[in-house]
């Protein structure tokens, strides 16, 4: 029955033409509920209707098989491009989580001497605690010394008290009061070129005061974005390098890395902003392209910015500043 189904199915994808194709199988053939799929793939079609997104492709695999796919609306809304299991999407802070596993293929090996409670600073010694400060507390003036060091651990779980810059709805310049005012120079030297290495911006960035105490408390940050740079230093090779040989080069993932082919460019749509119709949330929303699709992507060939990260970039892409 179903057990002596399931054996024979396929470990690896099946290469047809541009894209691996993994063999469909019947989702109740690997013990999964079908009804939920279903609500699944009518959901992902109202998102883009509501255009919450221009498009999006979702497929699920188990036990070597896709038991779920689905793809709704658009790569290219303006030229009526169908969003595909083809088109390239950006994995923006997603790169985080690739960083994380590179990093863990090191830290399994014994013979790399890792252990997660290393202070940073044996690694990046401008992360040495006594060269650390930390943000005033509420109603006072000077920074904080740091009162430990940060370690491996604390990167990886995003506790270390390191800060996070701008996003995407943020002013620039920074507001009088905004706490990421404080990477507002280090954002300026990355753009001017002043700032062109990742252990350049890493070093810099032990400059910035901490958003708290290490350890103290949770906050999303630059955290991953050192682990690459101590990616860097154990490998002894740029982080694009460590990423192709430990995880993409290995799982196949032919079509993710820092940059996209300029013979690829055709197949990355625009980003899109969803913006809400004000005061009417229940009616569909408005698309709005922060930066274009094809070879004027910041994400295309020599367009892309330099100082490559466990952000994926630690700076806007050139053609969008």
């Amino acid at each position: 029955g179903r057990t002596s189904k399931t054996k024979e199915l396929p470990a690896e994808p099946v290469q047809a033409g541009s894209l691996p194709a993994w063999p469909s199988c019947d989702a109740a053939l690997v013990g999964m509920d079908k009804g939920p799929l279903e609500r699944v793939r009518q959901y992902l079609q109202w998102r883009c209707r509501m255009k919450h997104f221009a498009g999006v492709a979702c497929g699920i695999v188990r036990g070597g098989s896709l038991v779920f796919y689905q793809d709704a609306g658009y790569q290219d809304v303006d030229s009526k491009v169908k969003m595909t299991g083809n088109t390239i999407v950006r994995l923006f802070s997603m790169t985080k989580c690739l960083v994380a596993a590179a990093f863990a293929t090191y830290y399994e090996d014994p013979e790399s001497g890792i252990d997660l409670d290393d202070p940073v600073s044996k690694y990046i010694p401008a992360f040495d605690t006594a060269k650390l400060k930390v943000l005033p507390k509420r109603g006072q003036k000077e920074n904080q010394p740091c009162e430990k060091a940060v370690t491996l651990r604390q990167l990886l779980t995003h506790t270390s008290g390191i800060g996070y810059g701008a996003t995407l709805d943020d002013p620039w310049p920074p507001e009088k009061g905004a706490y990421y005012k404080v990477f507002e120079q280090l954002s300026e030297q990355t753009k001017n070129g002043e700032i062109n290495s990742l252990e350049t911006w890493c070093n810099e960035l032990a400059r910035v005061p901490l958003k708290g105490q290490p350890g103290r408390f949770w906050d999303y940050s630059y955290s991953l974005d050192v682990i690459g740079r101590v990616l860097e230093i154990i490998a002894g090779k740029p982080l694009d390098v460590i990423m192709e040989e430990r995880i993409c080069g290995p799982l196949k993932m032919r079509d993710t890395r820092f940059e996209v082919p300029k013979e690829h460019a055709g197949r990355i749509g625009p980003w899109y902003r969803s913006v809400e119709i004000e005061g009417k949330p229940q009616l569909a929303h408005r698309l709005e392209v922060v930066d274009p699709g094809g070879e004027e992507s910041g994400w295309v060939g020599e367009n892309v910015a330099k100082v490559l990260s466990a952000g994926g970039t630690v700076d806007v892409p050139l053609k969008m500043r």
